[in-house]
């Protein structure tokens, strides 16, 4: 049957950038037009850096992997045109390219070829105009493995009494600094979460905030949930921090407040908090903004966030006064040294990173150094040049899970309302 078949992509230019280095990990086609798309891109005064970076990493990898995928001939554009004739359609690039699919198809270049566009008119055209199936990139990225830094386990008493009674045995099979927590045999509660250090099961470290800028009322550690006091642990026991989830889940909160005590006890000297500022998916933008460096960061959403968790913005604007924070856009951020003092770098909204730009930042830290890296990138990314195998939070977690240096946390629980829980299913499906 044709379902059995493997699927060979025939992807566009959008598609096969966003894709990035998980193309070519099977056979697949391109139309030259393509080709020629992401030569124009390398010269185009419109597209930004982001999407010139995206092109010159397609681009070498199409050098360095000939014969893994086809490339329609340039010599067939008459038969490519005739198509595009043939179905009445008007003479654009996107049409072309998906002319050169009905062509594969009609040829067969493969089996069970199937168009992959991340441009709306042209799934729209290609599947009701030429009849051909489509996906997204999405449908490939989708299946992306889900690293959250720990194991859920469901252990009876005894389980948990053999497990206590050999802590050097990694029976769960637990990466150094992932951790274990567990349930009771109903997984109605939680009955206790260790970390593997790579020689053994600990117990999770845990401290009282005691600082001027933090009320301990707000921030009590006898309140955080599980998979918080892991990611506290975390933040206290490695250099890097990364924590993920969706909004309300406590993320901001609680890594902002854990460096501002830091400050509040010198255990370090400054918090650089790093940003790359996106307008957020879908919304319309406000242009220009008027000012100082700090002035148009602060006019962002990365002065609200920081606001909110210090309680105003004036105290905000104190603290960068005193060079107590400072604020490091990443455009900035080629050529600084975070490395010659006890420093703390945090950044919110980690999701919106390609891999280059968060291998920039980490590339600043120094033995000192700490670092918070928080977002959510499986709803929260803003562009798809952040997508998939392009983004640089997910990068970090793969080169760096494992290292007694690291550790990673996805905080699944909601906390900031009920109806802010009831919100993230709107983008859920079926």
């Amino acid at each position: 049957m044709e379902d059995e078949l493997e699927i060979t992509y025939f992807y566009d230019t959008c598609a096969l950038l966003n894709v990035g280095g998980e193309a070519f990990k099977h056979p697949f086609i391109v139309s030259p037009v393509t080709l020629e798309e992401l030569d124009h891109i390398k010269t185009s005064a419109n597209k930004d850096e982001i999407t010139k970076e995206l092109q010159r990493n397609v681009s070498r990898l199409l050098k360095q992997n000939k014969g893994k995928y086809q490339v329609v001939s340039p010599t067939l554009y008459d038969d490519i045109n005739s198509i595009r004739e043939e179905f009445h359609v008007q003479e654009t690039n996107d049409n072309l390219i998906i002319a050169s699919v009905v062509y594969a198809i009609r040829t067969h270049m493969a089996e069970n070829i199937v168009f992959c566009t991340d441009d709306i008119n042209a799934n729209l055209i290609a599947s009701t105009v030429f009849d051909i199936p489509t996906v997204g990139s999405d449908a490939i990225l989708g299946e992306l493995e889900d690293y959250t830094g720990y194991k859920d386990v469901d252990l009876t008493d005894d389980e948990l009494g053999e497990l206590l009674s050999h802590p050097t045995e990694n029976t769960f099979g637990c990466l150094p600094n992932q951790y274990l927590v567990i349930h009771d045999p109903n997984n109605i509660e939680v009955v206790d979460a260790l970390k593997w250090t790579g020689a053994e099961f600990v117990q999770l470290q845990s401290k009282r905030f005691d600082s001027y800028h933090i009320n301990k009322d707000d921030l009590d550690v006898r309140t955080l949930d599980i998979y918080q006091k892991c990611a506290l642990d975390s933040m206290l026991t490695n250099q890097v921090t990364v924590m993920r989830g969706a909004a309300g889940t406590g993320k901001t909160w609680l890594g902002f407040s854990y460096l501002v005590w830091l400050l509040d006890t010198h255990q370090i000297e400054k918090i650089y908090v790093a940003c790359n500022t996106v307008a957020s998916k879908d919304s319309a933008q406000l242009g220009f903004y008027p000012g100082t460096k700090d002035e148009k960061v602060l006019g962002t959403n990365i002065g609200g966030i920081l606001s909110d968790n210090l309680g105003d913005r004036i105290e905000l604007e104190s603290m960068i006064q005193k060079e107590q924070i400072e604020l490091l856009p990443m455009c900035d951020a080629r050529g600084r040294s975070l490395s010659k003092g006890y420093y703390a770098v945090y950044m919110t909204e980690a999701e919106n990173m390609t891999v280059s730009l968060m291998q920039l930042l980490i590339q600043r830290l120094g033995e000192n150094t700490k670092c918070i890296l928080e977002g959510d990138n499986d709803q929260q990314l803003d562009r798809y040049a952040y997508y998939g195998y392009n983004n640089g939070m997910r990068r970090a977690s793969e080169v760096l899970r494992g290292s007694n240096l690291y550790g990673e946390v996805k905080l699944p629980i909601i906390h900031r309302s009920t109806i802010a829980g009831l919100a993230q299913k709107m983008t859920e499906r079926g």
